[in-house]
This record gives structure tokens, sequence and C-alpha cells, in this order.
């Protein structure tokens, strides 16, 4: 008769992490030793530790820790997977409408309709917003590089009249102002396509008017990030969350973070592993699937583009977080530019190597140069 084991307990497990993790403790170090945890293990950790609670005075501490992340080669491996993730699904958007042309060539040929040249203004709509985003994303890229690598550390310079870092930063944010519209037009574009695909898709079916479907809107609270533009990045993906959440939690350097930065690394391996091999193209199951190639399916389209959309809200909250970065930088020179004082982003740029927005332009140029692939510009117009 063999007798199971016990599990082990949480003091056991925290041992074997904290060994395997070692001194210089970083987010992929503590993924990478929770990845060779037993499940019996993963169990352990993830039902034994509490939520963590970031206190008023660690708050600062914790910011930095996951702005400095995402600077780190790991950080930028996480946001290249997501700009990966954001063309996969504007091409999985693009295969849905290929699909749906199918679709509507069949009804018309055996039914005598007319629906062709309505499915061909939608797709036209569609290239067209992806072909604006790839300069819109280069440009924002760019003014994000130049506000971390340029503007920042212009403002900060003493030796520079206050008067003339001042009229520097205007006109950075003058500028910042034309695409931060820019965005917020291809957010609604986007908005207007996917409604516009979903009405049509009724009218096909002759059924009543759809009901109406908001998106889900991205979670931006300040709350758990400290800032727009981490939240903003955050929800790029779970992935990248728990990241830079465990991120934070080792930079406030206390047991009871490092616990709970386990047991979000734990709950990620755990999730990771239930993914594998779950995951198919959405465009090709959505093919094969429609019967007779005689319908377009709504659920579908919307899942697809939920998750594009997220590309789109990272392009609009970009310019909402380095305008309010760049105005306290303009309220600190008009205020008599006191070294003492340096606004939060200049200080964690300049003193702690934080930069956001040059690790969210890798994102946006990956983007860009995934979309540009596509050869929208090559599509007939007829």
């Amino acid at each position: 008769m063999t007798s199971v084991s016990a599990a082990p307990t949480l003091d056991e497990v925290l041992r074997k992490l904290s060994h395997l993790i070692g001194d210089s403790r970083t987010p992929q170090q503590y993924l990478n030793a929770v990845g060779t945890l037993s499940s019996i293990e993963l169990e352990v950790v993830i039902t034994s530790t509490t939520k963590y609670h970031v206190a008023g005075d660690e708050k600062e501490k914790f910011r930095l820790g996951v702005a400095q992340s995402l600077s780190s080669s790991d950080g930028q491996a996480y946001l290249l997977k997501a700009a990966n993730d954001a063309h996969d699904a504007a091409g999985e958007i693009l295969f849905i409408l290929c699909s749906s042309v199918i679709c509507i060539l069949f009804i018309d040929s055996g039914e005598h309709t007319h629906y062709m040249p309505q499915m061909k203004e939608i797709f036209k709509m569609y290239c067209a917003i992806i072909l604006d985003s790839i300069p819109l994303a280069r440009k924002i890229a760019q003014y994000g590089e130049d506000f971390d690598t340029k503007i920042v550390q212009f403002c900060a310079d003493n030796k520079i009249l206050p008067s003339e870092r001042l009229i520097q930063i205007k006109e950075y944010i003058s500028a910042a102002q034309g695409s931060k519209e820019s965005a917020d037009s291809i957010v609604n574009r986007f908005d207007g396509f996917v409604a516009t695909f979903l009405d049509f898709s009724a009218k096909v079916r002759s059924r009543s008017a759809r009901t109406k479907r908001k998106f889900p809107q991205p979670d931006i609270s300040l709350k758990e990030f400290g800032s727009l533009s981490l939240a903003v990045t955050a929800n790029l993906s779970e992935s990248l969350r728990q990241f830079m959440t465990i991120a934070g939690l080792i930079n406030l350097e206390s047991q009871d973070a490092f616990n709970a930065a386990l047991s979000i690394a734990a709950s990620a391996v755990t999730n990771a592993k239930a993914r594998i091999g779950f995951y198919s193209y959405r465009g090709f199951s959505y093919l094969v699937s429609t019967p007779s190639g005689r319908e377009i399916d709504d659920d579908e389209v919307i899942k697809a583009a939920d998750a594009f959309r997220k590309h789109f809200t990272v392009l609009k909250g970009y310019w909402e977080s380095a305008m309010a970065d760049a105005h306290e930088i303009q309220l600190w020179l008009e205020d008599g530019a006191d070294d003492v004082k340096w606004p939060k982003y200049m200080k964690e740029n300049l003193d702690h190597g934080a930069q956001i927005y040059v690790a969210m332009a890798r994102y946006l140029t990956e983007y860009a140069k995934g979309v540009e692939d596509f050869h929208l510009e090559k599509v007939p117009e007829d």
C-alpha cells in the first residue's frame, strides 16, 4: 500500500523559491522560479498568501518599481509580445472581413441580392483605419522618445534660462495636442467601423435592429499603478499587468510584498499552463464554422474588435499621460524651476532611469511594423 505524501508547507515552498531567486530579484526571476514548482506547490503558494495592500507611503516606491521594469529587457519582451498580439488581432479582423466577403458572394449569387457594394465599403473603411494608424503610431512613438530623452533633460538643465525651457515645453505640449486629437479620431473611427459592420450583419440576416453592444471599458484606474501611462500600459495584456505588479511589489522590499509577488507569479504560471494548446486562430475557426459560408458571426467580430481596440486605447491614453507629465513640468518652470522640487516624472526619469515613453515607443513601432506587412495599400479600390 502506497502512502500519499503530505503537501509541503508554505514556508518550505518559500524557502525553495528564495533560494532559486537569489539576491538579484526581478519579475522574470520570480516567474522563472515559480515555473519550476509542481502543481501542488503552486496551489500552496496561491491559497496560502494574502493580497498585499500598498500603503500610502509605499505608493511612490511601488510606482517606481513598475516604471523601471518597463525599461528592462524583460519588460521590453512583454511589450513586444503585446505589440505582436495587437497586429495579430488586426490581422484576425482582416481575415474575418475576407471571410465575410466570401459569405456575401454566396448570398448575392444565390438570392440575387446586392450586398457586395456595402461590404466593399466596410472593407475599405477598415483598411483606411489601419493604414492611418501606422504613421500615427510612429509619430507618437517619436514624440514619446523625444520626451524621455530630450525634453525632460532640457527642462531640468539649470544652465538654461527657465524662460527658454518654458518655450520648449509649451511647444511640445502644443505638438502633442495635435497627436492626441488624431488618436481620439482613430478610436472613434474604429468604433464606427465595428458598429457599421454589425449593423450590416443584421441587415443581411434581415433581423430586427441589433442589440447595442458597448465595449468593455479599459481598466485604467490610477489606484493600482499611480499614473495613467502605467495603467494604460498594464491594460494591454494580463501577463504584462502581472509582470508590472510583481515589479512594484519587489521594490517594496518587505517579506509580505515578497510573498504577494510570488502568489501573483504562481497564478500567472498556472494560467499560462492552462492556456497551452487552448488558443486557435479565431479567424480560421470562424471561417470553417460558418454554415455554407452564409452567416457572419457577430460574436467573433466583437471578440476580435475588443482585442484590437486595446491598441487604440494606448494611442489615446499615451498622450493624455504625456501631456499631464508635460503640464507638471510647465507648472514647475512657471513656479521658478526649483531644483529641489522636480516634478514626479522628471525625478523618476533623471534619478532612477525610468523611461516609460521610450518603452512604449518600442511597442508602437513594433505594432506599426507588423501591420505594415499586411500591405493594405495594395488592396484594389473596386
